[in-house]
């Protein structure tokens, strides 16, 4: 969102922060812990999940948002053996006085904090190389008008509004899309783990998995493009 009249940076749990979209009555992260939430769903579920059998990871992120999952990921490049090329999808980016804002609500890992302000800051559309471990790029297309080559991602982190607010996101078209734009054996992971859209991934041939969700959700799911 680039309205900051409708955006309010606020601060999590976990002492990281996050936005909420006033209109929506949305937040980008769950409030008992933003940091938290990313490091569980999309770090230790997918990232380290993946990086077990590969030591280079091409990456889609649906809904960058406030680029932490993406400072997350490169932090675990700097720290690990693992190369990463990442394109990270955010239609509607955050303000210059919202970025500027995050920035001032960290109390602790300033080294994510500089990690995350180093993305926003990047120029779009266009390849970042930030050092030889991570190449990234962020784009303003939306999901449903993107041209993805096929059998391309090793993972995809799945970070759209909840269906509750942004419907469109969680089709069967979008889960067909991902599908055929992920390698064999590729992984989806999402914070999301309601069961129509478990059903749906399903639909389109994904096999899925409910993991334990982060602090005060249940669940979450993975999902692998199986073996043909």
């Amino acid at each position: 969102m680039n309205k900051t009249e409708d955006s309010k940076i606020f601060t999590t749990l976990d002492g990281s922060p996050s936005v909420e979209i006033l209109s929506m009555d949305e937040t980008y992260h769950s409030r008992h812990g933003a940091l938290t939430e990313s490091k569980h769903v999309f770090i230790q579920a997918g990232l380290e999940f993946v990086a077990r059998t590969k030591n280079e990871i091409t990456i889609l992120e649906v809904g960058l948002g406030t680029a932490l999952n993406a400072a997350l990921t490169l932090n675990y490049a700097c720290v690990s053996s693992v190369k990463v090329n990442y394109i990270g999808l955010e239609p509607f980016p955050i303000s210059q006085t919202d970025i500027l804002e995050i920035q001032k609500k960290w109390r602790d890992y300033t080294h994510i904090n500089s990690i995350q302000q180093l993305i926003l800051n990047a120029p779009w559309e266009e390849e970042v190389l930030s050092n030889e471990r991570m190449m990234f790029m962020k784009m303003t297309n939306r999901i449903q008008e993107i041209v993805l080559k096929e059998n391309c991602f090793d993972l995809v982190y799945y970070d759209a509004f909840a269906p509750r607010v942004q419907s469109e996101m969680w089709t069967v078209d979008i889960f067909q899309k991902l599908f055929r734009s992920m390698k064999t054996e590729g992984v989806l992971v999402t914070y999301c783990a309601k069961g129509q859209v478990r059903r749906d991934l399903q639909s389109v041939g994904f096999v899925v998995e409910r993991l334990p969700g982060p602090p005060n959700k249940r669940e979450m799911l993975r999902a692998v493009k199986p073996m043909i």
